[in-house]
């Protein structure tokens, strides 16, 4: 079924980026089964740049204090 509303105007495409890292794109997955240390859930972090993926293997426990360090080592 087609919207009966229709948007107007031209789309505004992202700005790219200047630099590597400059921006990110963070998600986080849990659910997964159990592994050996007991972690269950991916952390993702994205270069929006270079398209470069980080992924780390956490538990689903984790708090905010421990993502942000996390993030930034």
């Amino acid at each position: 079924m087609k919207p009966t509303i229709k948007k107007k105007g031209l789309y505004t495409p992202l700005t790219t980026p200047s630099q590597p890292w400059a921006f990110i794109s963070v998600d986080y997955t849990y659910g997964l089964p159990s592994i050996k240390h007991g972690n269950d859930s991916v952390f993702m972090v994205v270069g929006i740049f270079s398209k470069i993926a980080i992924l780390v293997a956490c538990k689903k426990s984790i708090i905010a204090k421990e993502i942000t360090k996390i993030l930034f080592e």
